[in-house]
Order: structure tokens, then C-alpha cells, then sequence
């Protein structure tokens, strides 16, 4: 079997598994966040996960000080592109954001 035809055989196996791999890849990073709030964020920070149309999950991590306000720091965007899943990160201040 050439190149070409191990490519198309890994992407129809792709497309037909994406959905199984997303819902895995969701519930992985959901229950990641909320065991992180559980055990390291009694009233400091609370890291919030949140879908969004099923497709997209934001991932952002908030900060309490006393005497401040709240302060978003960060802010992690998994979804689903043409070219595959893109992680998008933000800074809480917008001056820092990427891909990866």
C-alpha cells in the first residue's frame, strides 16, 4: 500500500471516529477540571469548563483575591476546524493569544 493510500485510509478512519474521540477527549478534560477544583481550589481559583454547542469547550481558570476583583487568567478554546482540533489560548489581559 503506497502513501497515498495509508493517508486516506487514516482519514476515513478519522471521519468515521471523530465524534467517539471527541466525547473522550470532553469528558477526559471536564473531569481533569473538576478533580483540580476539588482538590486545589478551596476559595483561591476555580477552573471552569464549559461546552458550548457540542462542538467547542472553553476552558477558563479564575482567580479570587481578597479585596479584588475576580481575574480571569487564561482562557483554553478546543474546537473542531477544517484542519482538525484547534487548542486556541487566550490571556485574561488579550494581549496574549496563539495556536497550537
Amino acid at each position: 500500500m503506497n502513501w497515498v493510500e495509508r493517508r486516506a485510509n487514516r482519514e476515513n478512519a478519522l471521519d468515521a471516529n471523530a465524534s467517539i474521540v471527541w466525547d473522550q477527549v470532553r469528558v477526559a478534560l471536564q473531569d481533569a477540571c473538576e478533580s483540580y477544583n476539588s482538590r486545589y481550589c478551596p476559595g483561591r481559583h476555580e477552573v471552569a469548563c464549559n461546552l458550548e454547542n457540542g462542538n467547542r469547550l472553553l476552558i477558563t481558570l479564575t482567580e479570587f483575591r481578597e479585596g479584588f476583583d475576580p481575574q480571569t487568567s487564561e482562557v483554553f478554546d478546543l474546537r473542531p476546524t477544517s484542519r482538525g482540533a484547534r487548542l486556541f489560548v487566550k490571556s485574561g489581559d488579550g494581549q496574549h493569544s496563539g495556536t497550537a
